[in-house]
């Protein structure tokens, strides 16, 4: 049976840590915004939170942080 787990519980659990890693390797150590290159600080963004856990490549994307900030604020578009 599936377990609820708090959000923020999750981002600083192990296999979260290891799945952010994968897929900023996977991005090419860049941003993934359309237009972007950045190599700055990255964050990993969920597109859905209904695998939360167990993320397909499809439900996140890697971002530079001021892109990932301006998603979180409704600024950011073409994603």
């Amino acid at each position: 049976m599936f377990q609820p787990i708090d959000y923020q519980t999750y981002l600083a659990s192990g296999h979260w840590q290891a799945r952010k890693a994968e897929a900023i390797r996977k991005a090419g150590y860049r941003c993934q915004y359309p237009g972007c290159k950045a190599y700055n600080v990255l964050d990993v963004h969920h597109l859905t939170y209904q695998r939360l856990g167990c993320e397909l490549d499809s439900d996140i994307i890697v971002l530079c942080r001021e892109h990932h900030q301006a998603i979180h604020e409704g600024r950011g578009n073409g994603i």
